[in-house]
């Protein structure tokens, strides 16, 4: 049998090959939404890609590259619990946008002081990365459906990372122990 053969029946390869995958339609959702839809995104929606990000990468690696099954299984531990952090983010943004608690300096950052003259408002259009969200404005999908994006990163996220979990636990791959 050859090694190609012998690499595409490992399990651990297709999960890694579906991470891969979630990541990228994740990721490719998001800037379509931003980039193609005009959706206003906030700093934390910004910082809530970068665990989809290291996923892409690490599940890109392991599907690609020429790794054993050992570290292919390393890979998706990390990219569970990298997921899992994801959905932690994502939950504080959840919070920050209902108004459980009060968004840090990064929030606050994101909010434009109290315009005052003509030239204050030229400023604040100039500025390089002005952004047309606050991360305490809720920002629906759609009129109509109570859900935000942060909210579905944070389910979406989580039942990610357990699922992740859950299957590396049934194919019976633990991550060896160093």
């Amino acid at each position: 049998m050859t090694r190609l053969a012998r690499d595409t029946r490992d399990p651990t390869r297709t999960l890694a090959a579906l991470a891969l995958l979630l990541a990228t339609a994740v990721l490719g959702a998001a800037l379509v939404m931003e980039k193609g839809l005009g959706y206003p995104v906030c700093d934390l929606c910004l910082y809530q890609r970068l665990p989809w990000y290291a996923v892409l990468g690490l599940s890109a690696l392991a599907v690609m590259g020429r790794t054993a099954p050992e570290t292919r299984v390393r890979l998706l531990v990390a990219s569970a619990l990298i997921t899992g952090a994801g959905a932690v983010l994502a939950f504080y943004h959840v919070g920050v946008e209902l108004h459980w608690w009060a968004g840090d300096a990064l929030c606050a950052a994101s909010s434009q002081a109290p315009i005052e003259s003509i030239e204050a408002l030229t400023q604040a259009l100039d500025a390089p990365g002005r952004r047309a969200a606050r991360c305490d404005d809720t920002q629906f999908l759609s009129a109509g459906v109570p859900i935000t994006l942060a909210q579905l990163n944070a389910a979406g996220s989580l039942v990610s990372a357990l699922g992740l979990g859950i299957a590396l636990r049934a194919l019976g791959t633990r991550a060896p122990k160093p």
